[in-house]
């Protein structure tokens, strides 16, 4: 499941007959966002046309500084800003 920001409400990523119905999206169209695990984000990006997500959501694009991963404290810090962004 994740958010549109096109549509405006959460979708269910879903494959083949199941992503026709209404409130679903094709999981070979559109997968999570790329901070999905670093930042719990739950917006879906397309993917392009071989399938491979385009990384960032809409959301995420608008950050300019990320930290060393290695800084734990700091990516806790970074997480919960994000995650302040999504809905």
């Amino acid at each position: 499941m994740g958010y549109s920001l096109d549509h405006g409400a959460l979708l269910i990523i879903a494959r083949g007959v199941h992503s026709e119905h209404r409130g679903a999206v094709d999981a070979s169209q559109f997968q999570l966002c790329a901070n999905r695990y670093t930042a719990e984000c739950n917006w879906l990006v397309q993917t392009d046309t071989n399938g491979r997500a385009a990384g960032l959501c809409a959301s995420g694009r608008l950050t300019r500084t990320r930290p060393n991963v290695a800084e734990t404290h700091s990516m806790a810090a970074f997480a919960a800003a994000e995650h302040a962004k999504c809905p």
